[in-house]
């Protein structure tokens, strides 16, 4: 398997923990992305594990992602 391109990066803050969110290649003939965020604090990790149309997309369901997960 081919290693996966970041595209972009983004950080999101929330109370007090910031999270690192990356954005990678998904499928390139569709020309999708998907991401994945790691927690500052203590290298907890999340992904989407689908792909998305567009970079501003997956951080913003990257983010929606981080906040369900601190709630549950």
């Amino acid at each position: 398997m081919k290693p996966k391109k970041i595209i972009t990066w983004s950080e999101f803050k929330v109370a007090d923990e910031v999270y690192h969110i990356s954005v990678y290649t998904y499928d390139e003939e569709l020309n999708h992305v998907t991401a994945n965020w790691l927690r500052a604090s203590d290298n907890t990790e999340g992904e989407l594990g689908y792909g998305i149309s567009g970079c501003e997309s997956a951080i913003r369901l990257a983010e929606i992602a981080i906040l369900k997960s601190r709630k549950a």
